[in-house]
């Protein structure tokens, strides 16, 4: 239930956006499909993509990779595969 919330209200741009379109009646429901709908954990941390200042041979690559890679972990597999081909194109 805190999942479908926390998804309602990223998918209408937090509190007041879902509040405006409620009024508006325009309300955007979550997808539950598994592309679009994301954990607890990456509700907290919607961050996906790297630092562009990081780069292969850096010092802090392979900690930033593995900090993305434990994030995604919690996720579905469709998640994950969309994410990394959209996203993380490093």
């Amino acid at each position: 239930m805190i999942e479908i919330w926390l998804n309602l209200l990223s998918s209408n741009g937090g509190f007041f956006g879902l509040l405006i379109n409620h009024i508006r009646g325009k309300v955007v429901m979550p997808e539950e499909s598994p592309e679009k709908f994301v954990s607890f954990i990456g509700d907290l941390d919607d961050r996906l993509k790297l630092d562009a200042t990081i780069r292969k041979g850096d010092g802090r690559y392979n900690s930033s990779m593995s900090m993305m890679a434990a994030k995604l972990s919690y996720e579905n597999e469709a998640f994950v595969k969309a994410a990394i081909q959209d996203q993380m194109k490093n």
